[in-house]
């Protein structure tokens, strides 16, 4: 979902992670970009918004805002990543299986 706010640019996103065809992970986010240059590498498809920051060799600074576990016993932890450019606020929550995870055909 795309949307303008305040002169930026902000993107919802929902993205499942996967490793060896299994979910161990869902973030949601929310990405707001305030540079222009940023704005139109995204609109023109040249720069996917989950590649912004390596694209533009950008370190971005991270803030741990909470972390815990769900009802359903799954660990969470929501952050932040920001720049001058932009700032993504993350929420991860962790499949309970995520630790036993094995590649497709080892049962070790």
């Amino acid at each position: 979902l795309h949307e303008k706010e305040n002169g930026c640019e902000v993107w919802n996103r929902c993205v499942d992670l996967t490793v060896h065809s299994k979910r161990f992970c869902t973030a949601v986010s929310k990405v707001t970009v305030v540079d222009q240059e940023c704005i139109r590498l995204v609109g023109c498809g040249a720069v996917g918004i989950g590649q912004l920051f390596r694209y533009l060799n950008i370190l971005p600074t991270f803030e741990l805002i909470d972390a815990g576990r769900t009802k359903n016993g799954e660990l969470w932890r929501e952050y932040v990543l920001r720049s001058n450019e932009l700032c993504c606020e993350i929420r991860e929550e962790f499949a309970l299986d995520v630790w036993s995870i094995t590649p497709l055909g080892n049962d070790n």
